[in-house]
């Protein structure tokens, strides 16, 4: 049963996903910022933005965090945006710990790029981000590149270096 549910939510969160490619992203809503100053897709415009949906006990997101601080230390200068953006699970007691756990993995990983948490699921839920780590890249006029839980480093990368390349936007296809 666990298994077959599992199958329902990875096809619905690629669904998803494939459902908003070449769609305006959809805005943030952010409830705190752990690492980097506040922002907004809407001040993000003229930079390729990549979110990461991840959360403090996910060891996949955690591996993934040396290779995006890379990305960020490459192609900041460019025009990248790295957001590592996770949601508070469980009953507001919880909030502290998982507080206490986004600080430690901040510090564990020295993440330079931006940490926030969501106000709610619905940003997560838009982006097909149920299965984590999920990723979505955003082009420089705010329109959804690429949305994937598919952790592939050089898929990603392609697609972040061809978008900081092109002069137009019109110029890049997926």
């Amino acid at each position: 049963v666990h298994a077959a549910r599992a199958g329902v939510l990875q096809l619905r969160d690629r669904a998803m996903q494939v459902s908003i490619l070449g769609g305006l992203a959809a805005e943030f809503t952010i409830a705190q910022w752990f690492s980097g100053s506040p922002t907004t897709l809407a001040e993000q415009r003229g930079n390729v933005v990549l979110m990461e949906f991840w959360a403090p006990r996910c060891r996949s997101c955690a591996a993934m965090f040396a290779f995006l601080n890379d990305l960020h230390d490459r192609y900041a200068d460019r025009g990248l945006t790295v957001l590592a953006l996770t949601g508070y699970r469980g009953a507001s007691g919880g909030r502290t710990h998982d507080d206490d756990l986004i600080r430690n993995a901040i510090t564990e990983h020295s993440i330079d790029f931006r940490v926030g948490v969501t106000a709610d699921d619905s940003l997560r839920k838009h982006y097909g981000a149920t299965g984590i780590p999920t990723f979505a890249v955003v082009d420089s006029i705010g329109v959804v590149r690429l949305a994937s839980s598919k952790p592939d480093r050089a898929a990603l990368e392609d697609v972040i270096v061809r978008l900081l390349d092109a002069d137009t936007e019109e110029e890049f296809r997926p």
